[in-house]
């Protein structure tokens, strides 16, 4: 992997994204783990770009918290982290088999943006999982107010054959389509709140391509960036002003 980024970097690389079903379990079949990596590559290849560190379970996170924290405070590492909640009831992460209690995953998030305030959280919810009541999705509407994402991935559960959950009672489907909606609606209003905090800040941004008249960046916390009537050049990496904001984006202007 090291070798892999040091030459990528050497051709003109700027976004190094390291990517697996669990990017937190690395390691744990050669005697390694990922805090030992990204001080490797961190310690040893030079240069301006930026890491990307992709979706990791949370109870894996939680055993490297504090050293995983402690590498976050690179200039070079992406201010971002995608932890999956699933669920922000006990009882219905209990039954996904998920090894990490609601109030263990708020804590996780609170202890990383006490650090990092400006921190981006991607997550991903399942609604309608068997066994999730109406008391069981408050509970997830609950968290995910209390954790503030900045994006959500919500799905709406599909039966698989062969697992426990296929042979339980199952949610309507219209109740599923409820909830989902109404996640949604609250997902969208909260990542809005999140993008206006930056409202006038000046921010670092890579500029990762171009879509008609306007350049597509990522801000130094992944957020996603448009910038509009600009002579800038994918690859590059620009400060910039946040003018405006959607639910998805900031709007800037390079300065």
């Amino acid at each position: 992997i090291v070798v892999h980024i040091r030459d990528a970097i050497r051709r003109g690389a700027k976004e190094v994204y390291i990517t697996a079903q669990d990017v937190a379990s690395y390691g744990l079949d050669i005697g390694t783990n990922l805090v030992a990596l990204l001080k490797k590559i961190l310690s040893e290849i030079p240069g301006t770009y930026w890491i990307r560190l992709g979706m990791m379970e949370p109870h894996m996170f939680m055993k490297m918290e504090a050293e995983l924290i402690s590498i976050y405070r690179d200039e070079r590492m992406y201010k971002h982290v995608h932890l999956p909640l699933q669920s922000g009831d006990n009882r219905v992460l209990k039954l996904m088999n998920r090894r990490y209690t609601a109030e263990e995953y708020e804590y996780l998030i609170e202890s990383l943006r006490d650090v990092y305030p400006y921190l981006s959280v991607t997550t991903d919810v399942i609604v309608g999982f068997p066994g999730e009541d109406e008391l069981a999705f408050r509970n997830t509407k609950r968290v995910i107010t209390n954790i503030s994402p900045d994006k959500v991935n919500i799905a709406r559960y599909g039966i698989r054959l062969g697992t426990p959950a296929a042979n339980m009672p199952q949610i309507p489907e219209e109740v599923k389509k409820r909830r989902s909606r109404e996640l949604s609606i609250l997902c969208r209003e909260i990542a809005i709140k999140r993008n206006r905090m930056l409202l006038g800040d000046e921010i670092p941004i890579l500029i990762i391509g171009k879509n008609n008249d306007q350049f597509i960046g990522r801000a130094w916390n992944y957020k996603r960036v448009i910038i509009k009537d600009s002579a800038v050049k994918i690859g590059e990496f620009v400060n910039g002003r946040v003018i405006d904001v959607t639910h998805s984006s900031l709007i800037v202007k390079v300065i």
